[in-house]
């Protein structure tokens, strides 16, 4: 069982006993202190619901650091696959005219 099933479990063994501490005070004859206990139970499952919503935005923030890592790698390795084609374009160009320099000087003689 997962930590979070277990507080999951606890936090409903102590919402059950609150729930019937705050039936015993009703019926003892104490309306206030029963209508704050039974506020209680509602709390927690707040509490729960908080804790939940934590654990989904924890998730959620994993993923996107996890996409924005390989977005990171795809981009840099996109940036060295373009380096390499100006390299190879440079490379070209640079034999082009060399040629035509070379064809004009020997036109030229």
């Amino acid at each position: 069982m997962t930590q979070i099933a277990l507080h999951a479990d606890r936090l409903s063994a102590v919402e059950h006993e609150l729930s019937d501490a705050a039936a015993g005070l009703s019926a003892a004859g104490s309306p206030s202190d029963a209508a704050n206990l039974a506020m209680l139970p509602a709390t927690l499952r707040l509490d729960r619901a908080i804790a939940g919503l934590a654990g989904e935005l924890g998730r959620v923030g994993s993923s996107f650091a996890a996409e924005t890592g390989q977005f990171d790698t795809d981009l840099r390795a996109s940036a060295a696959d373009m380096n390499t084609v100006d390299e190879a374009a440079t490379e070209a160009l640079q034999q082009v005219a060399s040629a035509v320099n070379s064809g004009w000087r020997r036109e030229l003689r």
